[in-house]
């Protein structure tokens, strides 16, 4: 990892930090100026706002981001006999990885 790269990545948990209540719930690396950024995160507007700021964050050229939110949409909980299917796996076929 390149001395830059290590900078980028302090930085970009420094964004994390300040826009997530978990800090170990997102882990964020950056390496040759890609940010990765993966976890779960409460609300979509969470997830966007991090990959927003990650994106506006200078020596950052792409992100990668394989975020979920804990939030399951409303729409796959609306039948009306839901199946019986773990939260978990509910977060994984929502993720936006």
């Amino acid at each position: 990892m390149q001395t830059s790269d290590v900078l980028m990545t302090k930085r970009l948990r420094d964004i994390v930090a300040v826009t997530v209540d978990d800090l170990d719930a997102v882990s964020a690396s950056v390496e040759d100026g890609v940010a990765y950024l993966e976890g779960v995160v409460p609300y979509e507007e969470q997830r966007r706002s991090l990959v927003r700021l990650a994106e506006r964050t200078d020596g950052i050229s792409t992100v990668i981001a394989c975020l979920s939110t804990e939030r399951v949409p409303t729409h796959a909980t609306r039948f009306s006999n839901p199946p019986e299917v773990p939260a978990a796996v509910l977060m994984h076929y929502h993720s936006l990885c």
